[in-house]
């Protein structure tokens, strides 16, 4: 018997014996403690099911329990999955940048290379000129000698 059962009984049989003094006869005595007993019985089948309930309800809250503990390891595990993730693209990311960054490195290069060529054409480009215009110069004064010497000869 619990200690719940005990007290109840124990409180039942004083209020029993309270009524079995407070009645004359023995037919009175007999209807009081049938329904007292009726009381008893139905204070016993509440008990039982308080604690049939009790029961079900530690059930269900450990069934919860569960659940919410397969659930954290999921989520534990999706976050660590992401983390895993996350962690290959940032590589993947470096990676690109430190291919990207060698690629504007040589066409800085390249640039430069290109710059310095256009430089030297240009200033090749000009030297020609001079020369051209140099030897256009020299060509005309020899055609003008040329020509006073054909008119004099004439």
């Amino acid at each position: 018997m619990s200690r719940l059962e005990e007290i109840c009984f124990r409180a039942h049989r004083m209020d029993l014996e309270e009524d079995f003094y407070s009645y004359g006869d023995g037919g009175e005595v007999r209807a009081a403690l049938r329904r007292k007993e009726e009381e008893l019985v139905l204070a016993a089948q509440l008990g039982n099911a308080l604690l049939t309930e009790n029961r079900q309800l530690k059930e269900e809250n450990n069934k919860l329990q569960e659940q919410y503990t397969e659930k954290i390891e999921e989520l534990e595990q999706d976050r660590h999955n992401l983390r895993l993730k996350l962690q290959g693209c940032q590589a993947l990311w470096e990676s690109q940048v430190g291919e990207l960054e060698r690629d504007i490195q040589a066409l800085n290069a390249h640039t430069e290379r290109l710059t310095w060529l256009l430089s030297e054409a240009e200033r090749e480009k000009s030297r020609s000129e001079e020369q051209h215009s140099e030897i256009s110069q020299q060509l005309q004064e020899q055609l003008q000698a040329v020509s006073a010497t054909c008119l004099l000869i004439d």
